[in-house]
């Protein structure tokens, strides 16, 4: 499945996407928090699959 993550930084007022193949949402997430832990100036990401809000969450905030 393909999901899409915003990340939401300290150094740009527009959110830098990525697109995430994963099998399940977890894994997408997971991948968020990698994406987000790697990202200079990230503050927090939101995953999305299609038009549906997967889960967001700020740096520090560890995904289940």
């Amino acid at each position: 499945m393909t999901f899409v993550c915003y990340v939401e930084t300290s150094n740009q007022t527009v959110p830098h996407m990525e697109p995430i193949m994963a099998s399940s949402r977890d894994d997408a997430l997971r991948e968020a928090q990698r994406i987000l832990d790697l990202h200079f100036g990230g503050l927090a990401v939101e995953v999305y699959e299609g038009d549906t809000l997967v889960g967001s969450f700020l740096r520090g905030q560890s995904v289940r």
